[in-house]
């Protein structure tokens, strides 16, 4: 992610709690934000922490988890947090770095100043809230299908649509079955590295099941 401001515009622009926002106000609360770069492994906030800050995901992946158990991953272009800062209650989750990520962090002040009584963003939160609700339910991730803007990044873009909206990501080809992609959290939850992964077939984790029958 690049750390111009016009870049971080215009990629906010494509986010839709920030979408209806001009560029102005845009680039006065970049200018305003704190741009935090995490490690891997290393923790936003933990369940019980106070919630004085929504994080936008500028690159990376953030995975939330609760009691162990891991609940959704947020991609680049997503945003997270924003329920304990509207409700001034401390955290239900945790949040981590799964690899390097950077964030843009919304403090109190500023969602008073830009969000709070802003109609359109309330909305744009409240549509995030039921469709992560709906999705971590269901076994799916929160945020809307990327936008494929040319032919050469379709494939890009179809795959990072499966990051964004799959807890984990397993891609193969047929007829051979060896793994193309694969995410961060799906190598997490089998348990071997993303360059493991792609040396294996499908066969090899699914060992209860024949060919024949996956055919």
């Amino acid at each position: 992610m690049a750390t111009d401001f016009s870049d971080k515009i215009l990629f906010l622009k494509n986010i839709d709690l920030f979408g209806f926002f001009h560029d102005s106000t845009l680039e006065r609360l970049v200018q305003e934000s704190q741009e935090l770069e995490l490690a891997e492994g290393e923790i936003v906030f933990s369940e019980g922490d106070l919630g004085k800050s929504l994080y936008i995901v500028l690159k990376g992946e953030i995975l939330i988890h609760l009691n162990g158990k891991n609940l959704t991953t947020m991609m680049s272009g997503t945003f997270f947090g924003e329920m304990a800062l509207i409700e001034s209650v401390p955290r239900t989750a945790g949040a981590k770095a799964l690899i390097p990520s950077t964030l843009l962090e919304i403090n109190d002040s500023q969602f008073q100043e830009y969000f709070a009584n802003q109609p359109k963003a309330l909305m744009a939160i409240m549509r995030t809230i039921s469709a992560r609700s709906r999705k971590i339910h269901s076994g799916f991730q929160p945020s809307e299908p990327p936008q494929i803007e040319t032919a050469e990044n379709t494939q890009e873009g179809s795959l990072r649509h499966l990051d964004e909206n799959y807890q984990e990501a397993l891609v193969f080809n047929y007829p051979s079955f060896v793994f193309t992609h694969v995410n961060t959290l799906a190598a997490l939850e089998i348990g071997y590295s993303s360059d493991e992964i792609r040396t294996m077939t499908f066969m090899d984790l699914a060992v209860h099941m024949t060919e024949e029958f996956l055919n």
